[in-house]
């Protein structure tokens, strides 16, 4: 998500509280995020944490990397293009009030 948001890891570890570091060891796999990392993910990109946990949870299983992956982007890039859409129509909705 950070990637499609064009974020830098520093922008977004700034966002959520943590060091840069700890963002780059969450995002290669080497550490957990905790709850309030995911929270702030949910809140900085408006996407449900039922979302973020469920793609956390087909990526952890146990079958087919490719599959899973292919899987898992479909399903990312639907998700971001719904929010996008949605931000894009929100945005409208505001400014034909102005």
């Amino acid at each position: 998500m950070r990637v499609f948001y064009d974020l830098t890891q520093k922008e977004l570890a700034v966002k959520l509280g943590i060091s840069k570091s700890h963002l780059s060891e969450i995002e290669s796999a080497n550490k957990t995020p905790t709850i309030n990392v995911l929270k702030g993910y949910s809140e900085i990109f408006e996407v449900p944490m039922s979302s973020i946990m469920f793609l956390a949870e087909n990526v952890d299983s146990d079958v087919d990397i490719d599959k899973t992956t292919e899987f898992v982007d479909t399903k990312i890039l639907a998700m971001l293009k719904f929010i996008k859409l949605r931000n894009l129509s929100c945005n409208n909705h505001i400014s034909s009030e102005a």
